[in-house]
């Protein structure tokens, strides 16, 4: 997903995205587990773009999985964010006005590319 396209999705869609690519959940088989999925997103699950807190198991899952992560606040509203594997890896980093949201674009970015690799 490039970063234009993440930036034009609403916050329930990136974390949609998010919950499916990043943290393997697998809840959006039939239309049943749709609904399911979707009331306790409602209930306040899975909010990983605007809730640090969940943003935070995305930097545990990637940590469990041995990624590394760099991230960098430039300002009060810039955020840099890059996962890698190796010190020696080029870093490619996402910028956002928010770490959640930066962490979620990285961790989307970088697990597309490993997808690349297979």
């Amino acid at each position: 997903m490039e970063s234009s396209e993440w930036f034009k999705l609403d916050i329930a869609e990136k974390d949609k995205l998010v919950a499916m690519n990043v943290m393997g959940l697998n809840y959006f088989n039939s239309p049943e587990s749709i609904d399911w999925y979707q009331q306790h997103y409602e209930l306040g699950l899975w909010h990983y773009t605007s809730n640090i807190q969940d943003a935070n198991k995305i930097l545990q899952k990637l940590s469990e999985e041995n990624k590394k992560v760099t991230i960098h606040m430039l300002s009060q509203n810039v955020f840099h964010c890059c996962f890698y594997e190796n010190e020696g890896d080029t870093k490619s980093f996402i910028s956002s006005n928010s770490l959640s949201d930066a962490i979620c674009l990285a961790a989307i970015q970088y697990k597309k590319k490993e997808l690349q690799k297979k």
